[in-house]
């Protein structure tokens, strides 16, 4: 680590230290090395740091040791990366309030990421199309990101890694602080195919205000964020917002305007982000990027009207009776040909009788 970088670092520990007063600090002093022994023999002459935070600050800067710091957060195997820092992430350094430091567990991957966030509580529509999209997006080139809580995200990641691609997981606690703890197994293995990241030193536990300032990194670091599933107040909400605030793209997918889960995509469709029945109305929207091609076709054998059922269900549920009009065939001739489907692993039943492709 270079020596600014390392004193950056040491300044990111101090209470009250957020990248706009930073920022200030910075613009009184030549070096960040500069800064830093400023604060620590007591000059506290900056605007923007009142009495208040200036006690927190001289409290805790004679503490701190910062080789010390780092030697115990590298023998944990953990990766610091400051906002001066090469390989810190582009797309994230663009954001109004994007973190000093980050703290990371595995590889951030190289290419293009997209987010894809939803509800902690989907239901099994939501958590299809959240595996599904993402498994698709993976075998496209695109990194994942999403938060790893519960619901939807944690599809998203499974999606990810069951297409072979990358995956990252922004937390809000420290990245040895796996939360929620029985996605533990799945933590190990987004960091042997990507990375986890955070902006809170290793050991921080998490606190209900980090995850929706970790929401904006998801956001900062991605070309677009697709939402799956929300209701009207949600954190996916909230990353979507950081979304637009940074100029990025927005996608949510449609759902029944009496399902609760579903007021807060559809509300953000009304104001415009896009909407997405398929990976490629998200592959569409960046034509100047060299996706993966798209594998075409199924490695079965399909019957005449095993392929006429087959195109009429999509990605978005259809019931039985609806497959039965457009297929033109008798109910014993349908439920044979979605058995034979089923088997092939090509649909699967989302519920009541509403079926949608897996391939």
């Amino acid at each position: 680590m270079r020596e600014e970088e390392k004193y950056i670092f040491g300044l990111s520990l101090l209470p009250d230290i957020g990248y706009a007063r930073l920022k200030q600090i910075l613009s009184y002093f030549k070096t960040p090395k500069d800064a830093w022994e400023a604060l620590r023999g007591g000059k506290f002459y900056i605007k923007g740091i009142g009495p208040k935070i200036a006690q927190g600050i001289e409290s805790t800067i004679s503490r701190i040791d910062i080789d010390k710091e780092l030697e115990d957060i590298y023998k944990k195997g953990i990766k610091i990366v400051t906002i001066l820092s090469d390989e810190y992430p582009i797309l994230l350094k663009e954001i109004h309030h994007p973190p000093i430091v980050l703290y990371i567990r595995g590889t951030l991957p190289l290419g293009n990421y997209i987010s894809v966030v939803g509800t902690r509580k989907p239901s099994k529509y939501g958590m299809h199309m959240a595996e599904k999209l993402s498994r698709e997006l993976a075998e496209r080139g695109a990194t994942v990101v999403s938060g790893m809580a519960r619901g939807i995200d944690t599809y998203a990641h499974i999606g990810a890694l069951k297409g072979n691609g990358t995956t990252i997981a922004v937390l809000g606690s420290g990245v040895d602080v796996i939360y929620p703890y029985d996605n533990r197994g799945l933590y190990q293995k987004i960091i042997s195919s990507g990375a986890v990241v955070s902006e809170y030193p290793p050991g921080t536990r998490p606190r209900k205000e980090y995850f929706p300032r970790r929401n904006r990194i998801i956001a900062g670091l991605s070309l677009g964020t697709l939402v799956v599933e929300a209701p009207e107040k949600s954190g996916a909400l909230i990353t979507a917002s950081f979304a637009l605030s940074a100029g990025r793209e927005v996608f949510a997918i449609p759902g029944r305007s009496d399902f609760g889960r579903f007021k807060g995509t559809n509300k953000l469709i009304k104001d415009g982000a896009k909407l997405i029945e398929t990976v490629d109305d998200v592959i569409d929207e960046f034509p100047y990027i060299e996706w993966k091609k798209e594998e075409k076709g199924v490695s079965f054998s399909l019957n005449e009207k095993e392929e006429r059922v087959y195109n009429i269900i999509g990605d978005i549920p259809k019931y039985i009776d609806k497959i039965m009009e457009e297929s033109k065939l008798s109910m014993g001739e349908v439920f044979s040909v979605i058995l034979s489907l089923e088997l092939k692993g090509l649909i699967k039943e989302i519920g009541g009788k509403r079926y949608c492709r897996i391939k």
